[in-house]
């Protein structure tokens, strides 16, 4: 923790450590960042628009997260457009036909390239609903990172939001 002197709501001095007069301030603050008797904040900062951009950061580490795996029987599934797409088709032919589609191989391969057999639909829908969890929880955690992003009040804590 340091301690910041402040001057007509400007840092103007540092020090490491608690010191009587001056205010306790985070790891972040330097001189010349703004004081409003509660928060610190840097000079020409526009809040506004620094939470639009993180907010559109964590809608990007969502997409990331949902584009990349989900675990399934202790491994890797790969989730990217192509793995999706062909998950989602076999999904689509089960949703259709009551059956895997002519020429399904019995299993799916893992990131480690290995086979995870699916003998059956039930198997299959396992492979899915995990997928679906997976989707559910980047969700969930998108959701906190922006319930923190409202609640931040200072570049400090927009920047101290990550995935």
């Amino acid at each position: 923790m340091k301690s910041a002197e402040i001057k007509n709501g400007i840092v103007t001095n540092i020090i490491l450590g608690q010191v009587v007069g001056f205010v306790p301030a985070p790891d972040s603050v330097a001189i010349g960042d703004l004081y409003d008797g509660t928060n610190f904040s840097r000079p020409g900062i526009d809040l506004a628009a620094l939470k639009t951009a993180k907010n559109q950061q964590i809608n990007a580490w969502r997409m990331a997260a949902n584009l990349s795996t989900f675990p399934y029987a202790g491994k890797l599934i790969a989730c990217d457009d192509l793995s999706r797409s062909d998950i989602d088709a076999v999904a689509g032919s089960i949703s259709l036909t009551g059956a895997f589609p002519p020429g399904f191989p019995g299993g799916w391969k893992a990131t480690d390239n290995t086979i995870i057999p699916l003998p059956d639909i039930a198997t299959f829908k396992a492979m899915y609903s995990a997928m679906t969890a997976q989707g559910t929880a980047n969700f969930a955690r998108s959701q906190a990172l922006k319930t923190a992003l409202a609640a931040a009040t200072t570049q400090a804590d927009i920047d101290a939001i990550t995935w």
